[in-house]
């Protein structure tokens, strides 16, 4: 039985399978919480999505976590994922990047 005990990429994997479906990753330090911390950038191939995660190249993504990717980068990946990537699972930092093409953002957020 794999699922849900298989098939959960590191957060490197994951980068390189982006890289070979044409994405671009860009990679920094930045300072946070007084500490230096190592993002990533990953933007689609058609220029129109982002997400930027923080972590060591090592952490394994949860299910969760590469649905929300897949999603927002308008990706499907072969790796394991539960859910329709909506919610931003916890674990590894990200965030939203700006997108023309997002129809989420438009919508109204309960309060």
């Amino acid at each position: 039985m794999a699922f849900p005990f298989g098939n959960h990429p590191s957060l490197y994997s994951y980068i390189e399978w982006c890289n070979s479906q044409r994405c671009t990753t860009h990679s920094s330090l930045v300072r946070f919480d007084g500490k230096m911390v190592t993002c990533h950038r990953l933007v689609n191939p058609t220029n129109k999505r982002h997400v930027i995660v923080a972590g060591k190249m090592t952490d394994i993504l949860v299910p969760t976590m590469v649905a929300w990717l897949d999603r927002r980068l308008g990706l499907s990946s072969p790796f394991s994922k539960l859910g329709d990537g909506t919610y931003q699972p916890d674990g590894i930092s990200g965030s939203d990047g700006p997108s023309a093409d997002d129809s989420d953002e438009n919508q109204e957020r309960p309060e």
